[in-house]
């Protein structure tokens, strides 16, 4: 089924398929309570978005990110394991697809940081915290070229193949068979501003990749971060023990946190929480 979500500024949707829980699914492929509550709360506080770089970590439909870009993200990038991003870029694509139509017709409101709205930059690509170091978000395949797929309104598939001397990716397109399409060239010295992740740690096996992930984009040679940057979570208690142990692990590596209050249609008796983390 898909999800029709409001997001700010009006009368912007994001479009999210999310499948049924009926049967057993990849946790990628649906969309978490933990999702919903922190777009919730980034409408609640747009200023921790507007003109942001945004990383979103565990993406899997996509809602997180696209409610940021709706919010007046620069750019945004989206990031999962392989099995989630077929479905991610068909959600990023008929979102921003949807969102074009309306502002060509002049329906989105204009606010004073910006006057003449235009759609954002989403990108999406793999990142698997097991092999950080294989992911484009730290430079490789291809020295940190970003297959775009907001190229035209069409779902694109998969990216079947870099071709690191163009560079350019060849794309299943829904319709079209592949297409070839020019990658867009992200310096090695990009950095993001917002780290954002929703109801990613539910098993205490998560929580060292997890946070090994984060030293690594907040510190090391291969600084990934800007000064002054954040991660904003939610997180969904399942487990205190692997709770518990995902915040000790967060202040060994030097991260400050912070509890935020959770926006008013988010209810606290569902074990819902945003963090901050600074370091």
């Amino acid at each position: 089924f898909t999800l029709a979500y409001t997001c700010l500024p009006s009368p912007l949707i994001c479009h999210v398929i999310s499948l049924s829980f009926s049967v057993p699914l990849p946790a990628g492929r649906t969309t978490w309570d933990g999702s919903v509550v922190l777009a919730l709360f980034l409408e609640a506080h747009q200023e921790l978005v507007r003109g942001t770089r945004v990383l979103e970590l565990g993406a899997g439909t996509g809602l997180v990110g696209l409610s940021a870009a709706a919010l007046g993200a620069e750019e945004v990038v989206l990031t999962d394991l392989a099995y989630a991003l077929p479905n991610m870029r068909r959600n990023v694509e008929k979102t921003l697809g949807s969102w074009k139509v309306n502002l060509e017709r002049g329906d989105a409101t204009p606010t004073p940081s910006d006057p003449s709205p235009s759609p954002p930059r989403v990108l999406v690509t793999e990142l698997d915290w097991m092999e950080p170091e294989k992911s484009e978000v730290f430079g490789s395949q291809g020295g940190s070229e970003f297959c775009d797929v907001m190229e035209g309104s069409e779902a694109v598939i998969a990216i079947e193949s870099f071709d690191e001397a163009k560079p350019s990716c060849t794309l299943s397109v829904e319709g079209k068979g592949t297409q070839t399409q020019t990658a867009s060239p992200i310096p090695p010295s990009f950095q993001f501003d917002l780290v954002l992740a929703s109801d990613v740690v539910w098993l205490s096996s998560l929580v060292e990749p997890l946070t090994g992930l984060l030293g690594k984009l907040f510190g090391g040679s291969n600084l990934k971060t800007t000064r002054g940057a954040h991660v904003v979570m939610s997180h969904q208690t399942r487990s205190a023990q692997t709770e518990m142990l995902f915040l000790n692990a967060m202040r060994e590596r030097g991260f400050a946190m912070k509890e935020m209050e959770l926006p008013p249609s988010a209810s606290r008796s569902q074990n819902m929480h945003v963090w901050m983390f600074m370091k």
